[in-house]
């Protein structure tokens, strides 16, 4: 009598590769996440160290309005400026209550949503020479914000406005 074989017969060697080519493919997307997470970080990075630049330059100028304009990662909705000790109106309620925890901080600059950031310490940062008045948000539109600033010839600060 002759034994019949399944026509579906895979040997060891076939398996083990089957399962290194799917730990390889994960490993990849996981790499792949990482250097995603990174570029975020990055471009928070560079947004703090942009507009600190420019405000340091409107700061040792005599007269300056202008506009700055930096890009952040797109899952950012606000860029949002003030004292979060002061309180806010109704206009800016939901972003406040998510960052008033960092009301302690001295911080006047912080990102919304804060979960969207690439970590705490990129949610918010404490920017130089700047008077932001009234706690507000400028909104972040397809990765982009576009900030204005202002120094009057005997203001001691740059003025950030909405």
């Amino acid at each position: 009598m002759e034994r019949k074989k399944g026509s579906i017969e895979l040997s060891f060697n076939m398996i083990f590769s089957i399962i290194v080519i799917i730990a390889l493919i994960g490993v990849a997307f996981y790499a792949i996440s990482s250097f995603l997470d990174i570029s975020k970080c990055a471009k928070i990075g560079i947004f703090y160290n942009d507009f600190q630049d420019r405000i340091d330059k409107a700061w040792r100028g005599s007269l300056t309005k202008d506009s700055f304009t930096g890009n952040l990662p797109s899952s950012i909705e606000n860029v949002c400026f003030g004292n979060l000790s002061a309180g806010v109106g109704r206009q800016f309620r939901e972003q406040y209550e998510e960052l008033s925890v960092y009301a302690g901080y001295e911080a006047n600059t912080f990102l919304y949503p804060g979960t969207k950031a690439c970590d705490s310490t990129s949610l918010y940062r404490s920017i130089k020479h700047i008077n932001a008045g009234e706690f507000f948000c400028v909104p972040v539109e397809n990765g982009e914000v576009s900030i204005k600033i202002s120094k009057e010839s005997g203001d001691a600060l740059v003025r950030v406005l909405s």
